[in-house]
């Protein structure tokens, strides 16, 4: 096995299984949040007026308990943060023939990790008063199917079971649910951050390289999973990692494309 598949299949190894232990974790926290609010839209009547006049208010009543569960998952997502940089920086060393460079501390990795343009620390702290950029999401995503179902003039039941289904009296995530998308928005999330993660301390040791790199060839791992948007981009080459017409992956949510340096002969 060369060093260009040994460090794909370290990455493939690593990055997956942080994600899986993961959502194991944060699944529960997010179906408890789910079932609360069910059991609150339950409360709503059924005339559409009165429910369009209430929800504002319990909406409000909302806004602490995602809060507390969007600093909850960061907790959460904060612990798997160190593994997954000492693994990633690790798997770079050996692949760029690098002295292993030491692991940025966690403080360093929430504000340097960026997702979509802004750090992870700023997507999980709260604004002033208001709530984080991700519970914003999270009120987001519950409020779009809240308001389809009352425009649809849905029976309050309808719209508490899009919010979280039982399954033998257990909250569980089903799809077209709130619970499920909010699953799935966590899950893009951490996805992200982890290969964002890898990218980074490739780059680093990539800096330190005493054999200059003449290109980075993009490796999009094939297999059934392999998304239309990057398929294409396997093998292609670029000068330098921000010069691919996409810029360097991760470049959309659950991305696992990883980049190869080339060496002059």
């Amino acid at each position: 096995m060369t060093k260009d598949e040994e460090y794909i299949r370290a990455l493939a190894l690593l990055i997956p299984r942080e994600e899986d232990l993961t959502d194991t974790e944060i699944r529960p926290l997010l179906l408890a949040l789910a079932l609360r609010i069910r059991n609150l839209i339950l409360t709503l009547p059924e005339s559409p007026l009165a429910r369009q006049l209430q929800y504002p208010r319990l909406r409000t009543t909302l806004l602490p308990q995602i809060q507390t569960t969007s600093t909850r998952i960061y907790s959460i997502l904060r612990t798997h943060l160190s593994p997954v940089e000492r693994s990633a920086t690790t798997a770079a060393a050996t692949l760029l023939d690098t002295p292993p460079q030491p692991p940025r501390p966690l403080p360093q990795l929430v504000t340097d990790t960026r997702i979509r343009f802004q750090s992870l620390l700023a997507l999980f702290a709260p604004r002033g008063t208001q709530i984080s950029d991700f519970a914003t999401q999270l009120l987001r995503l519950l409020d779009k199917t809240i308001q389809a179902a009352f425009f649809r003039n849905d029976p309050t039941t309808e719209i508490a079971a899009r919010i979280v289904t039982t399954r033998r009296n257990r909250p569980t995530f089903t799809k077209g649910t709130v619970a499920n998308a909010w699953r799935s928005r966590t899950k893009a999330i951490t996805a992200a951050t982890f290969w964002a993660i890898a990218f980074a301390a490739q780059q680093r040791a990539a800096a330190i390289s005493s054999t200059p790199i003449t290109s980075w060839t993009w490796n999009a791992i094939l297999d059934p999973k392999t998304c239309p948007i990057c398929r294409p981009l396997h093998n292609t080459t670029a000068p330098t990692p921000s010069t691919f017409p996409s810029g360097p992956p991760p470049i959309h949510p659950f991305c696992r494309c990883v980049l190869i340096p080339n060496y002059s002969d």
